[in-house]
């Protein structure tokens, strides 16, 4: 052992002949080498099993667990909020992440798809011992439920809010001058975009301005003394949580309408899911009992109803609709709210998806808010418009629209519902429907569906008692035909029209004696068409139109002057053909109808953005208002 040491040191000798000149020693080498190839073996199986279960082991893709919150008044909301809100992972599994990360690198080499991804807007004396009288100057929906606007006015006064500025003018014809003006105080700044939705009530007595101020994440209706315009004071406002919708006002409540949003709810918060409204600086939650809500949710959004004496502003009721969209259409008895929605039935590989919508029926006429059910009709409303309540019946306008596709499973082995997805998009057919509801049972009790050529959608819809104008319009080709509707008797539903007309309408209006007027575009959207039509025993037929070229316009409804007595209409116009007007394109245009023809009574600029643009007529004078200008014309 001494000399093999010795040998060793000296590079006398190899291991090789050492392990040959002791057996043991190469039995032992040969087992210590087995031994570091087993670990070796068991480490890479163990990195193989640990890259496995890291690459394929699927994603938790079920919600948050919410059990804590059991015990809540809200539990059967939050467990829908919770499945809605919750963003399930892109990708099943680390693999199926990496793999589409390469294939999106490499320009979409590589495919690998889940079936959710396949288908996937100052004068010098003032005051008068003699009360003022109110006058409505908004052309409202429904006779005796009041909309908010930016222009109201009593005998002695025009009310006008510009921003978050009341400016108050003088009746006195060319003498007209703004008499008292006051800005709304608050916290923080208020954004230029949402004043454009501020509008205002005036009280019958006239002695109260009540402003509906859009605050970007809560509205609130803002209550001022106008008893001495020259010194307007607040009084009392209330506050809703979330973006402003719409209002009325019926006997003098205020139904204040806005949209409550829920994108990342805290659940042991419940402001943070539940519509607040705060009075006296104090807030409470909606109650459980006053939402309605479906049994699967296809929004995380709430349209909110809160009642409000419109002298006090104490809150008297409030209602709210889980998952409805932003329109709502008021009777002087109901609120109707919608929910826009998917069917679909699938036929052997061909899958049909129709547009669907619920239509909630709220009673608010009693002292408490009631829920009356809801109806499901096919296709989907454009506005309030389209909606009319008459003698116990909802009438109700849709564009319908049905997309087919054929969805098929595809890979090496050939089986269905494995591996990726393909589509074949068949295309979607649009036509319109009208549906007749009885509010007793909310049956269907008549129909017409499909009444418009294929590919139509529904532009303009106008109710008159048992008369129903619809305008439709295939936009591509920019021509309508309008439709009158008889539903005197609705066992026997019957309608004519216009035939296809070049542009289409975006408003229909109801001038009597006969006369429609739609106000829309003409041969291009560039154009103003202005149109006349008339009903005869032969159908709806067109009896003059006034056009303007190189023009913009609101298609705001509230944004026109409409006087069915003197026949006149007005609204205001952008003209961007630098060259017209001397350079002046803001301008507001108010049109006659002689019977015969349309003319222009007044052209003139003001100063605005066009649906902020008002003008009413006051003993043959008429005034013209916009958030820059203001502006008084005699007519002849």
């Amino acid at each position: 052992m001494k000399k093999e040491k010795m040998l060793r040191a000296i590079g006398g000798i190899d291991e090789k002949y050492i392990a040959e000149a002791d057996p043991n020693k190469k039995a032992h080498r040969s087992k210590n080498i087995r031994l570091r190839l087993g670990l070796l073996a068991a480490c890479i199986c163990c990195v193989i099993t640990a890259a496995n279960l890291w690459l394929f082991v699927p994603f938790n893709t079920d919600p948050p667990d919410i059990s804590e919150y059991r015990d809540s008044e809200y539990y059967s909301i939050i467990e829908r909020l919770n499945a809605v809100t919750y963003v399930k992972p892109a990708y099943k599994n680390n693999f199926h992440k990496y793999v589409s990360v390469v294939g999106n690198f490499f320009g979409g080499m590589f495919s690998y798809k889940n079936d959710a991804e396949a288908m996937d807007g100052v004068a010098e004396e003032i005051g008068s011992a003699a009360p003022q009288q109110y006058r409505e100057v908004t052309d409202n929906q429904v006779q005796g439920v009041i909309e908010s606007d930016l222009i109201k006015r009593s005998d002695r006064y025009i009310y006008y809010m510009s921003g978050a500025t009341l400016k108050i003018y003088s009746i006195e014809g060319l003498d007209s001058v703004l008499v008292g003006q006051y800005t709304i105080k608050g916290t923080g700044n208020y954004s230029q975009y949402y004043m454009r939705d501020w509008q205002i009530y005036l009280s019958e007595d006239c002695e109260t301005v009540t402003v509906v101020a859009s605050l970007s994440s809560k509205v609130s209706l803002i209550s001022l003394d106008v008893t001495d315009p020259a010194n307007v004071k607040e009084k009392d406002r209330v506050t809703v949580s979330g973006a402003f919708l719409s209002s009325r006002m019926v006997d003098g409540k205020i139904l204040l309408f806005s949209r409550f949003f829920a994108r990342t709810p805290d659940f042991s918060k419940e402001e943070t899911f539940v519509p607040q409204i705060e009075s006296e600086g104090r807030k409470e939650s909606i109650p459980m009992e006053d939402i309605v809500y479906p049994d699967v949710l296809t929004a995380n959004h709430y349209t909110v109803v809160c009642k409000v004496d419109g002298e006090t502003l104490a809150v008297e009721g409030s209602a709210a609709f889980l998952s409805y969209s932003t329109e709502v259409y008021v009777s002087l008895d109901n609120v109707y709210a919608m929910r826009q929605y998917s069917e679909q039935v699938k036929n052997a590989d061909v899958i049909t998806q129709s547009t669907m919508t619920e239509i909630s029926i709220l009673s608010y006429s009693g002292e408490k808010m009631e829920h009356k059910g809801s109806v499901q009709i096919e296709g989907y409303v454009k506005d309030q418009y389209s909606l009319d309540e008459y003698e116990g019946v909802l009438r109700v306008v849709t564009t319908t629209s049905v997309n087919r596709y054929v969805e098929k499973y595809a890979n090496a082995s050939g089986k269905e519902n494995e591996g990726t997805v393909s589509v074949t998009n068949m295309g979607t057919v649009t036509n319109a429907s009208l549906w007749c509801i009885d509010l007793t049972d909310r049956s269907i009790i008549a129909k017409k569906e499909h009444f418009a050529p294929d590919g139509e959608v529904v532009y303009s819809v106008r109710f008159d008692g048992t008369a129903a104008y619809v305008c439709t319009a295939l936009q591509v080709t920019m021509s309508d035909p309008v439709f009158f509707f008889d539903l005197s008797d609705l066992n026997n539903i019957t309608y004519t029209d216009t035939g296809t007309i070049e542009g289409y309408s975006t408003s229909l209006i109801q001038l009597g004696d006969g006369y429609l007027l739609g106000i829309g575009y003409g041969e291009d959207r560039g154009t103003l068409k202005v149109e006349i039509y008339e009903e005869t025993a032969y159908g709806v037929v067109s009896v003059c139109k006034y056009e303007a070229s190189f023009v913009s316009f609101s298609e705001d409804y509230k944004s026109y002057f409409v006087d069915r007595e003197n026949d006149l209409i007005g609204l205001g116009v952008y003209n961007y053909n630098s060259g017209a007007h001397n350079g002046k394109p803001d301008r507001y245009i108010l049109l006659g109808f002689d019977g015969y023809d349309l003319i222009e009574v007044v052209n003139t600029e003001l100063m605005g953005e066009n649906q902020t643009k008002r003008g009413v007529l006051i003993d043959g004078h008429f005034y013209m208002f916009a958030d820059n200008d203001f502006k008084v014309t005699k007519l002849r």
